[in-house]
């Protein structure tokens, strides 16, 4: 197993500087939401760090922050909408810091989420959504084992254009661990 590129941590109040720098970028936001792209206030980004270090339902939703084995961090990660009775959860990644793009940190990153989901939540299926064109994002997904099992077609509007939603999922017995 190669050494590990990233930990998952909780969020710290120290990262609020960053995170509203990354965050604000244009092209970050592009990927991010189905929302028009537009700048983020301090407060904004403040709020929700804090709704990150006192998520009201650890059982349902939880957002880690990325970080380098360095200690530099550069994202975040999350389940949302855990159903523990079903075993599944929604899951998103976005590393927010445009240096590690491309270098296998989101892979990286997306092991981990994965090894605690299935290893330690006891999830035995985990999707995510992502925008058609998001060719990093889906690369790194298949990479993962991810396959598409649903397209939301033309659901949002952005540049101009309608674009789709790709659904993929991976099951716990799929993931190389």
């Amino acid at each position: 197993m190669p050494e590990p590129k990233v930990r998952l941590r909780a969020f710290e109040k120290t990262d609020l500087d960053k995170a509203h720098k990354f965050y604000n970028d244009p092209e970050l936001q592009h990927f991010l939401s189905i929302n028009a792209v537009m700048p983020l206030s301090r407060e904004e980004e403040a709020a929700f760090i804090e709704s990150c270090i006192n998520p009201k339902d650890k059982n349902t939703s939880y957002t880690f922050a990325i970080e380098t084995m360095r200690g530099e961090f550069i994202g975040g990660c999350s389940y949302m909408r855990a159903d523990m009775r079903n075993r599944t959860s929604f899951i998103g990644i976005s590393i927010a810091d445009k240096r590690y793009w491309g270098k296998g940190y989101g892979t990286a990153a997306m092991r981990e989420l994965l090894k605690f989901l299935f290893l330690e939540k006891n999830l035995r299926k985990v999707l995510l959504e992502v925008y058609d064109f998001n060719k990093r994002g889906i690369a790194c997904y298949e990479k993962l084992g991810f396959k598409q099992e649903g397209c939301l077609r033309q659901q949002f509007y952005r540049a101009g254009k309608y674009h789709d939603i790709l659904v993929m999922a991976l099951f716990s017995e799929d993931f190389n661990i």
